[in-house]
């Protein structure tokens, strides 16, 4: 039976994104990649031209996903304080496995801000359609806000091990809508 081409594809970022985050990066081989998706090694090569590259993708997947949940999010709501209710809990989903990949692709590439805004690029869009709709509600610039709803949400990621998620959401939504409305304005 051949699988097709997105098939393997998909296979291959699916094991990739397994290996990644439950291993060190110089610890998964594109062999064990290609092991695992049920694919031969040349294959791997003609879909990416190096390890880095299928982290690259893996990464890119998430901040898709980050993409639609953002989107999903601000369509559902009517406020600032709705949208957040809503897209924490979401992007809290899969912590583990995203939290992992994330930091590796960061240590991978921390000084290549070119491939980092390469992934980035459309959570970026979305977080401007959020500033466009509730900029109004919020005492800061986009700038601001896309510091601060990043550096929530990769703080959040930074302590799933050690506080429960619970926890990690409540603190992600008060502290989010504290940041962008103002702490002195908005009675969190």
């Amino acid at each position: 039976m051949q699988i097709k081409k997105e098939e393997k594809k998909t296979r291959i970022l699916s094991a990739a994104t397994r290996l990644f985050s439950e291993r060190d990066f110089q610890e998964v081989s594109v062999n064990d990649i290609a092991r695992i998706a049920g694919v031969g090694k040349g294959t791997i090569y003609t879909y990416f031209k190096e390890k880095e590259e299928i982290l690259e993708a893996c990464v890119a997947e998430i901040f898709s996903d980050f993409v639609d949940k953002i989107r999903s999010s601000y369509e559902e709501a009517k406020s600032l304080s709705s949208f957040i209710e809503r897209v924490a809990p979401r992007l809290l989903e899969n912590v583990v496995v995203n939290s992992r990949i994330l930091f590796m692709f960061n240590r991978k590439c921390h000084s290549d801000r070119k491939r980092y805004r390469k992934v980035s690029g459309e959570y970026r869009k979305a977080m401007a359609e959020v500033f466009q709709r509730y900029g109004k509600e919020m005492s800061c610039n986009f700038e601001t806000m896309n510091a601060y709803f990043t550096a929530f949400l990769m703080t959040s990621y930074m302590v799933y091990e050690s506080v429960d998620k619970e926890i990690i959401e409540e603190v992600l939504t008060r502290g989010l809508l504290c940041s962008l409305r103002g702490c002195g304005q908005d009675k969190v």
